[in-house]
């Protein structure tokens, strides 16, 4: 049996919310129509009114003064195929290979990070009754369970020996970053035996035993678009996945993506792309993704895409749609372009500075890899 969802919806205009928080789902009334004249490509669909079958299940970036292409990958998440729209025709039949689409949007570094990014989100009411938005997040540091058992002797002279994850008589756990100012992700509960040498009789020590907690949540290292501003949580601080009733009405709404720039992760700003710039080739990694959208042992799975599931009502996938953000570092976005240019720019230095102004100005998912962001998220 699958956990009930709490959802988010954005229901009249562009801003309205409304939040279900006890069914787990609502429906968001929406005007249907079967016109087969009606338009029938991404963009051209009014956002949040009717809702036109024909038009298929489609995303569209709605936000202007950003030069952008979204399109459906080429098969290697290369940067060709530029002019396949993001959409499953709604002709496709379920549950087939066709109805199973990945979009790569191609924006400039400088817009992810200064540009709040809208997008439609568009469903017939014929494809299918529930749609699942189940949004990007990683680990911004790895998250991890603390040792059972902690102890250390306090010596008359002031020396502190026989310690077990104590050193210094400090009990101390790796995944605890509080010590470089990152946040504690160490979960879980230890036991603390401290052995006291009786100053006026040396060798002999009184125990003293306790249980503590380590204080830390696996869901404190959560970053991404999901870990932002309103996105619904489950009661331990991961995102939860929002889910629409939508079976005989589709839906035609809007999901917006906080930029970078008004983004901050453990109280501080960010100055990477990483919370919105999802894209990566397992190429990169020795045929894996990032580390920190990989699985970690006893903890929630992080989201590698932007998802949005069409779902029948035995849960069951009928159409999916998945996108990557993938960031430009320099000139214009071409098909056929390279978007990872690194370097200094070739014209403009900083005499005066340790480094030149760089052609990769906001890290993206190729430059960590195998490594966590932390402090340089």
């Amino acid at each position: 049996m699958k956990k009930k969802k709490l959802e988010l919806r954005i229901c009249s205009g562009f801003f309205a919310l409304t939040i279900a928080a006890l069914i787990g789902f609502s429906s968001c009334k929406n005007t249907s129509t079967d016109d087969s004249n009606s338009p029938s490509v991404p963009g051209t669909v009014g956002v949040g009114g009717t809702v036109v079958n024909a038009a298929g299940f489609f995303l569209s970036l709605v936000t202007t003064e950003v030069n952008s292409v979204l399109h459906v990958d080429d098969g290697a998440s290369g940067t060709t195929n530029f002019t396949t729209a993001c959409k499953i025709a709604p002709t496709v039949t379920a549950k087939t290979a066709a109805a199973d689409i990945l979009c790569i949007q191609e924006l400039p570094e400088y817009d992810i990070y200064f540009r709040d990014l809208v997008y439609q989100i568009h469903v017939p009411s014929t494809m299918c009754d529930y749609l699942e938005e189940d949004i990007y997040w990683f680990y911004a540091y790895a998250p991890g369970v603390g040792p059972t058992t902690v102890s250390y002797r306090n010596n008359a002279n002031g020396t502190v020996t026989n310690v077990a994850n104590a050193p210094g008589g400090k009990p101390t756990c790796t995944y605890d970053y509080t010590a470089t100012d990152g946040p504690n992700c160490c979960e879980g509960k230890y036991t603390l035996t401290v052995a006291t040498e009786d100053p006026q009789n040396p060798g002999q020590f009184s125990t003293a035993t306790s249980v503590a907690d380590w204080g830390g949540r696996g869901s404190n290292c959560v970053a991404g678009q999901a870990a932002l501003g309103t996105h619904a949580k489950t009661v331990t601080g991961y995102p939860k996945i929002m889910t629409n009733y939508i079976s005989g009405e589709g839906y035609n709404q809007i999901y917006e993506m906080k930029a970078p720039i008004h983004a901050t992760f453990n109280s501080k700003e960010v100055s990477s792309n990483l919370v919105t710039a999802n894209f990566f080739k397992l190429v990169d990694n020795g045929g894996a993704a990032p580390t920190p959208v990989q699985p970690v042992a006893g903890f929630p799975t992080p989201q590698a895409y932007y998802e949005w599931r069409c779902m029948d009502r035995y849960a069951e996938i009928n159409y999916r749609i998945r996108m990557m953000i993938r960031d430009w570092n320099t000139a214009s976005i071409t098909s056929g372009g390279d978007p990872d240019v690194v370097g200094n720019e070739a014209i403009f230095v900083n005499p005066f500075a340790p480094v030149n102004f760089l052609n990769n100005d906001f890290a993206d998912w190729k430059d960590f890899l195998a490594a966590y962001p932390q402090g340089s998220l």
